[in-house]
């Protein structure tokens, strides 16, 4: 089964679950913020 985008929506999930990421709806984030905290957890 493939996932569509809308499947995602309002999620975190890895950029390895996309063949690309030029979908102008992805936002990528930093894994950490600038003092260091996990923005994942």
């Amino acid at each position: 089964m493939q996932s569509t985008i809308s499947n995602y929506y309002g999620r975190l999930v890895l950029k390895s679950r996309f063949e690309t990421v030029e979908d102008q709806r992805i936002k990528i984030l930093p894994s950490f913020d600038k003092n260091g905290y996990c923005q994942r957890c």
